[in-house]
């Protein structure tokens, strides 16, 4: 069996709260993705805000 650490701390994973060692740790990683702690970043092109986006259907 291998010995699973918590990615944010390095403790080991407890199962209630995997991959994470606790709740603490889970919001930790939670609160660098959502921007509120130094952000994670995922490289590569940024992202065109209108790319998928609906267009008005035209009236007719």
């Amino acid at each position: 069996m291998t010995d699973r650490r918590c990615p944010a701390c390095g403790r080991p994973t407890n199962a209630r709260h995997a991959p994470f060692c606790s709740r603490r740790c889970s919001i930790k990683d939670l609160a660098h993705w959502i921007g509120a702690a130094p952000p994670y970043v995922i490289e590569g092109e940024p992202a065109d805000p209108l790319d998928g986006a609906e267009t008005p259907e035209e009236d007719g």
